[in-house]
């Protein structure tokens, strides 16, 4: 991760383009560009009561940035506790 945003809404990261980031070797690039989501998913974590989803942009075939954002108008303050995927 480069750089990382946050309000109390979302967080947003930059491109990492190393295998320690993304665990992908540095030639591997995903088929299409645009957005990936869930899929239907949310992500559940303490202190957020109405959960997260997550968006990730695809440049090129590499992630570019890393969108979390909160459900139901709750406030985040960015702060990452033990988390899982529904």
């Amino acid at each position: 991760m480069l750089s990382r945003s946050t309000t109390w809404i979302s967080s947003r990261g930059s491109q990492c383009p190393t295998t320690r980031c993304s665990g992908r070797s540095p030639g591997a690039r995903l088929r299409r560009d645009g957005y990936l989501d869930l899929g239907g998913k949310f992500i559940e974590m303490e202190g957020v009561p109405n959960g997260m989803m997550a968006v990730v942009l695809i440049v090129q075939g590499q992630p570019k940035t890393l969108e979390l954002t909160v459900y139901g108008g709750d406030r985040w303050d960015g702060t990452e506790h033990q988390w899982a995927l529904k």
